[in-house]
């Protein structure tokens, strides 16, 4: 492993140590948000560092963090889009009622209260809309962020060209690179199984520069909650002298 790989792992260790026992507050729905997307990607960021000798699977953990990231900058940009990502899922609960049929009455009232049935397809909108269609998973969009966003890849093509995000911008290209390892692409399958490998990939170093980096802006988009921010100073002068990253104030 190289001195840079080093120097990125030592720093993901670092923001882990500093931010794992920290009691952040989660007093409105940016703080959840933001609070609970970070605890999620902190306990990859472990699993990853516990991955280095399995590399390949460190990636596909990592391209899951940059997934999350994207949809959370997403989710922030507007408050109406938090309250969408939490409305759906109750959607998500649906297809379970055959095995827990008691909590019908329960998901069915969440879903009149909260208005949920905003979330159908457009053939429901402006209809008469009974019980069963609203019982009915089908009858919503499959993911949390349409009809605004067909796609994750769509979402962050959005937030770099509409909305000025250049902490997405810089790990846009590293998030379709990624979705190469999650579905077994030729890019990352040849230099394994092929006699004579196209080019070599380093798995490890790509794991842990980029889970550090997930990592290191969902923590910015904490401290931009938060009240008592925690003091990221040093590290992001170390990581700016290795990269030459420069990161932009959040709007």
């Amino acid at each position: 492993m190289n001195e840079d790989f080093e120097t990125n792992k030592t720093l993901l260790e670092r923001l882990i140590q500093r931010t794992e026992a920290v009691n952040f507050e989660t007093r409105n729905l940016q703080q959840g948000a933001t609070v609970s997307f970070y605890k999620r990607l902190l306990s990859s960021s472990k699993a990853v560092l516990t991955l280095i000798d399995d590399a390949y699977n460190a990636c596909i953990l990592t391209s899951h963090m940059l997934e999350a990231l994207i949809q959370l900058i997403w989710m922030l940009e507007k408050e109406e889009r938090i309250k969408q990502y939490i409305d759906y899922g109750a959607i998500e609960q649906l297809e379970g009622l055959e095995i827990y049929p008691d909590t019908k009455e329960k998901v069915l009232n969440f879903i009149k209260k909260r208005n949920v049935q905003r979330l159908l397809k457009k053939e429901y909108q402006g209809k008469k809309v009974t019980d069963k269609i609203l019982l009915t998973s089908d009858n919503y969009y499959n993911s949390w962020y349409k009809p605004q966003a067909n796609s994750i890849s769509t979402i962050a093509d959005k937030l770099i060209k509409n909305e000025g995000h250049p902490e997405v911008d810089n790990l846009c290209h590293m998030y379709k690179r990624f979705c190469s390892y999650k579905h077994c692409s030729p890019y990352v399958m040849l230099p394994r199984y092929c006699p004579k490998p196209v080019q070599e990939t380093p798995d490890a170093f790509l794991a842990i520069t980029v889970s550090f980096q997930c990592l290191y802006i969902c923590c910015l988009y904490v401290n931009k909650y938060q009240p008592a921010p925690v003091n990221l100073d040093d590290i992001t002068e170390e990581y700016n002298s290795v990269l030459g990253v420069k990161w932009y104030p959040f709007k």
